[in-house]
C-alpha cells in the first residue's frame, strides 16, 4: 500500500520482532529506565556499530561480568 505525501511514496511495512528471547534463553520483559543524554547517544553508537538494538547492548554488558566491576569499584577496589 503507497500513500503519496508531496514527493515522497510512504510505504506502510510490519514491524520486525526485536526481542530474540532464543538467543539468552529467557523470555524477554520490558523494563523502563533513566540515562543521561550523553549515555544515551554513546548507547546509540555501540548498537549502530554493532548492528543490534540498544536493548541487546546492555544484555551483553550486564552478561559479560559488569556486576563484579561495579562491586570492585564500590569497595575501594582497583580494576583494569
Amino acid at each position: 500500500m503507497y500513500k503519496h505525501i508531496d514527493m515522497f511514496a510512504v510505504v506502510a511495512m510490519a514491524r520486525m520482532k526485536k526481542a530474540y528471547p532464543k538467543i539468552h534463553g529467557e523470555k524477554k520483559r520490558q523494563f523502563q529506565f533513566m540515562l543521561t543524554e550523553g549515555a544515551s547517544e554513546e548507547l546509540d553508537k555501540v548498537a549502530q556499530q554493532l548492528g543490534i538494538s540498544r536493548s541487546e547492548v546492555l544484555e551483553r554488558v550486564i552478561r559479560s561480568g559488569v556486576s563484579e566491576i561495579v562491586v570492585a569499584f564500590n569497595s575501594g577496589l582497583q580494576t583494569v
